[in-house]
């Protein structure tokens, strides 16, 4: 194999932003706003492991990418801001509950979802986030740090609750 293949495949941002257009790939059919998103997303969350925060610098133009993206698909800026207002609201929320865990980075990453998907895709996001976690403390008998990663609970939470988004939507169950 190459050199300078296997210090590509090494290299953790490459993954990250490799698993991200792989997830944007796979979510386009059920939310390409969000697809849009995924990839700074992603890399995001590959920080947010190593260093305990989301930088601006990515969640910030995921946001815009994802704000353009509803308006372009829906014609409608009131579902973006709905679904940003829902994330602000239930991430400061979660922030106060668990400071130490939640911060401003993992906010904005929430309000990206609800961007992209609106209030629905927020509140299963959060509730994809939540199972997750629980199961993650269940396999790690209790022991979670006090300080863990939210991005990538994020992240992997909202591309899985696009899918069930779009076929709670088309089987008429609307939130």
């Amino acid at each position: 194999m190459p050199i300078a293949l296997t210090a590509f495949i090494k290299d953790p941002k490459t993954i990250a932003v490799a698993i991200g257009f792989l997830l944007a790939a796979l979510v386009w059919s059920f939310c390409p706003e969000l697809s849009l998103a995924l990839p700074f997303l992603c890399l995001g969350a590959e920080i947010d492991l190593r260093e305990r925060r989301l930088p601006d610098n990515l969640v910030l133009p995921a946001l815009g990418l994802a704000c353009i993206g509803t308006v372009v698909w829906h014609a409608d800026a009131r579902l973006a801001l709905l679904g940003i207002a829902t994330a602000v609201l239930s991430g400061t929320a979660l922030r106060l509950i668990r400071s130490a865990s939640i911060g401003g980075g993992d906010v904005k990453a929430l309000a990206v979802v609800g961007a992209a998907g609106g209030f629905s895709l927020v509140l299963f996001t959060l509730l994809g986030m939540c199972l997750g976690m629980i199961v993650w403390s269940i396999l790690r008998r209790g022991k979670i740090t006090q300080n863990f990663a939210a991005g990538p609970w994020i992240v992997g939470a909202a591309a899985i609750g696009s899918v069930v988004q779009y076929f709670w939507v088309s089987t008429g169950l609307v939130i």
